[in-house]
């Protein structure tokens, strides 16, 4: 079925006193230090928050906001329009993903709060991202490994991540195509290789919880009639290498 055309919500700036700016979860924080100034575009959008602040404080010069559903998308107008932004600012779609972002020629693209398959859904169904001068700055809610594997495999080099937390752990990811293609280890799939070699305290919890959600799995498997483990035992093994090194001599 045919997607439907993007439809641009216009924008109305409000004169005045403005209110003050609403604050970032440190979810949604973690994207400003990827965003590098040009034009972002900020995909399931919502109430446009992120796009706000980063227009507001110089962190970008254009933002295209969007969301799928026409309801959210009329919210993220009306917040940029509360604060004085106009169509020369910002652009908000209603739209499929990144579908009609690509003429607004977006530098960095930031798509939070989804699960890895649908961010993968979206990148696949917009190949013009396939650009060294476009950035992505990914969140994915799930399927981090899955989303991971897919960037390697097809020309996407990972430039840096982090891993922040709020009520639980989060990973973002930031990429860059270069056309190389990769194979990733599965522990890195899982937790990104820059976030294991940082190994700070909360990639070490990430760790613990991924193990702990093995091993519940693999458990569970077990009681199957013709158990395949083989995917958690392979996992299991790394992330228990990872979270106990061995003791160096003195």
């Amino acid at each position: 079925m045919k997607a439907p055309t993007p439809k641009r919500i216009p924008l109305s700036p409000k004169s005045g006193q403005m209110p003050p700016l609403p604050r970032l979860d440190a979810r949604l924080c973690a994207a400003l230090p990827f965003v590098r100034g040009g034009t972002v575009a900020d995909v399931g959008t919502d109430h446009a928050y992120l796009s706000l602040i980063l227009l507001r404080t110089g962190a970008c010069r254009f933002a295209v906001a969007t969301d799928i559903h026409l309801p959210p998308a009329h919210r993220a107008a009306d917040t940029l329009s509360r604060y004085g932004i106009g169509d020369g600012q910002a652009a908000v779609l209603c739209t499929d993903g990144l579908r009609g972002c690509e003429d607004y020629r977006p530098t960095d693209i930031l798509i939070f709060g989804m699960g890895g398959e649908m961010i993968i859904h979206i990148l696949r169904d917009a190949p013009w991202v396939r650009d060294p001068s476009v950035r992505l700055i990914l969140q994915p809610m799930t399927r981090q490994a899955e989303l991971r594997e897919y960037l390697a495999a097809n020309g996407f080099g990972i430039v840096d991540e982090n891993v922040v937390k709020t009520d639980r752990p989060y990973q973002i990811i930031c990429a860059e195509y270069d056309g190389n293609l990769r194979t990733l280890s599965p522990i890195g799939a899982l937790l990104g290789q820059i976030n294991l070699d940082r190994r700070d305290a909360i990639i070490l919890e990430l760790a613990k919880r991924q193990l702990d959600i093995l091993t519940v799995a693999r458990q569970g498997k077990q009681k199957g009639a013709a158990p395949d483990t083989a995917c958690e035992d392979i996992l299991i093994a790394a992330l228990t290498d990872y979270l106990n090194p061995p003791q160096s001599a003195d």
